[in-house]
């Protein structure tokens, strides 16, 4: 009574070991699939290019204030404070695969040679380069410059009337400012050139400090 046949033991045993490899082998195929894909996701993440974010903007809100020469022989110096506004525009191309570039409207009050006045200009922000390049960190700092050519009109008793207008922006910016509602305002300065066109010679030229809101390229399109 209760003897057991040879042999019965070692194919329990054979059973439970290969009961053990199956188990192992389906959780090696279910497991091996997953790791892979995450690694691809990885690499692909760690090889996508940075995006340029800047080369135009979406919204711009700056207000400004600066100094500047006017360039008669007695080189007064000046005042002025100005509200920039600017939104893109199509400038070549077509729907969807048009050039854009920021538009910005000024609307600024001065004193010129000891009399006030009022001009509204209208510019385009031309990117021309940035330093560092775009990069995967989107909180680091980067030099954006831009020039911008522009025209305007003075309303003032010290004359002036129509101008041309060369500028330059140069503007502290970082990725994580332009696509954050909560983000604080990008500080940025200006040197400016305004050529009136009865008179070329009678210009001024300007130095402007100012901090700007602005939203990215798409930010407020996607």
């Amino acid at each position: 009574m209760g003897a057991r046949m040879p042999g019965a033991t070692d194919r329990g045993g054979t059973r439970h070991d290969l009961g053990l490899r199956a188990a192992t082998f389906l959780l090696v195929l279910t497991t091996v699939p997953s790791v892979c894909l995450a690694q691809v996701d990885r690499g692909s993440s760690q090889s996508e290019t940075p995006k340029e974010r800047s080369d135009w903007l979406t919204f711009v809100l700056a207000p400004e204030a600066g100094v500047g020469l006017d360039s008669t022989a007695a080189h007064q110096s000046g005042a002025m404070a100005a509200v920039k506004l600017g939104m893109p525009v199509a400038v070549r191309g077509e729907y969807p695969h048009q050039t854009l570039r920021t538009c910005t409207l000024d609307l600024a009050y001065d004193r010129m040679q000891s009399r006030r006045g009022f001009s509204a200009e209208l510019s385009l922000m031309l990117p021309i380069t940035r330093f560092p390049g775009p990069q995967t960190n989107e909180g680091r700092n980067y030099v954006r410059i831009y020039a911008e050519p522009g025209v305007g009109y003075r309303n003032g008793k010290a004359g002036f009337g129509g101008y041309g207008s060369a500028k330059v922006m140069m503007a502290l910016l970082s990725d994580s400012r332009l696509t954050r509602s909560d983000a604080a305002p990008s500080p940025f300065l200006e040197v400016q050139r305004r050529l009136p066109f009865g008179s070329p010679l009678r210009g001024d030229t300007r130095i402007m400090f100012g901090i700007m809101v602005a939203a990215c390229n798409h930010c407020a399109l996607d």
